[in-house]
């Protein structure tokens, strides 16, 4: 685990990391990035003479961020035409001397040593940029790659959830109806894949609830069921995505089958965050819950899948009767290992 003291850094990698590739269309078009190294040179000029006499024994000072600057700009060319117009313009402007053109063994010094450091600050901070330009092209590809996989892996799966399907229709009731539970699952497993291609990391989770409504209410066709959906963009990695997403299809499943069964009804999902937690409600209209009902011990198949779910993102789930029957799981948005 990170020490305390690299975690500020963070932001301020990804935050150079983005200066540097929003400047590549500078470093890319030659005239462009020299034409703002030399406007970083005459900023930088203005601002010395505006400072006045403060800096005359350091003449070369107030340049150096220019030349970073100016490499970021216009890359090594454009850092390097940085360091020998600040030479120049340092040499004649702001070294002391009653003739800028009679210079002495100090001055030449002087000007060497900023010359070799301010070329050697150029090279290395280009040096740096590439890095980090390689590092965002890999990612994009990385992105790109992990995108067509999802796309691959939702595209099989639908497959399969189809040939359950049409088996189904020549099974026996009981088979019949345990080769549709499956087609189901599978097709909100392709849902979740789905979502991940369309939206990349940040997903936006009431059209994804919205999809998983309706992958369920597909597997019932002779219910007639109203959906009121509410949630929100998130960033989950599939490690919570995928169980959340099957935890909402069974709890969605099992709304449609009590809440809608022969009479129309409405299901309602909700996904609520607050204060570092997550809680999802799935309430429906139908009949109540029997006396007694205990959620962690009834025996349907569904509702010991969203259990084990639950404790995969350890969280915990519980029941409740009003005006409508509901479900609710509750989770930490960063779970940590189940115990």
């Amino acid at each position: 685990m990170p020490s305390s003291t690299t975690k500020p850094l963070a932001p301020t990698l990804i935050a150079a990391q983005r200066a540097i590739m929003r400047t590549k269309a500078f470093r890319t078009n030659p005239a462009k990035g020299y034409a703002a190294a030399l406007a970083t040179v005459a900023v930088f000029f203005a601002l010395r003479l505006l400072i006045g006499e403060s800096l005359i024994a350091a003449p070369f000072l107030q340049f150096f961020p220019a030349i970073i600057i100016g490499t970021l700009l216009g890359g090594l060319g454009g850092g390097l035409l940085v360091v020998v117009s600040s030479a120049v313009l340092a040499w004649y402007f702001f070294m002391p001397a009653e003739d800028p053109f009679d210079i002495g063994l100090a001055q030449l010094l002087t000007i060497g040593l900023f010359a070799v450091i301010g070329s050697a600050g150029a090279v290395i901070v280009n040096w740096l940029m590439q890095i980090a330009e390689h590092v965002a092209d890999f990612e994009a590809h990385e992105q790109a790659l992990l995108r067509e996989l999802q796309h691959r892996v939702k595209n099989h799966v639908q497959i399969v959830s189809s040939l359950l399907q049409i088996q189904s229709r020549r099974a026996d009731p009981i088979t019949q109806a345990a080769l549709q539970e499956a087609g189901r699952r599978l097709a909100t497993i392709s849902a979740v894949y789905g979502s991940l291609y369309r939206s990349g990391h940040e997903i936006d989770f009431k059209a994804h609830l919205e999809d998983i409504c309706h992958v369920a209410s597909r597997a019932a066709p002779d219910t007639q069921c109203e959906f009121k959906v509410q949630g929100e963009r998130v960033s989950w990695d599939m490690d919570l995505v995928m169980p959340l997403s099957l935890i909402t299809g069974e709890l969605v499943a099992n709304a449609i089958q009590h809440g809608c069964a022969g009479h129309a009804g409405c299901v309602e999902v909700t996904l609520i965050r607050a204060h570092g937690g997550v809680t999802l409600t799935v309430a429906d209209t139908g009949a109540r819950l029997p006396e007694g009902f205990d959620v962690e011990k009834t025996k349907g198949l569904g509702l010991q899948l969203v259990r084990t779910l639950c404790r995969q993102i350890n969280g915990k789930i519980s029941a409740s009767a009003g005006q409508m029957t509901r479900f609710i799981v509750e989770f930490p948005e960063t779970p940590q290992d189940p115990q």
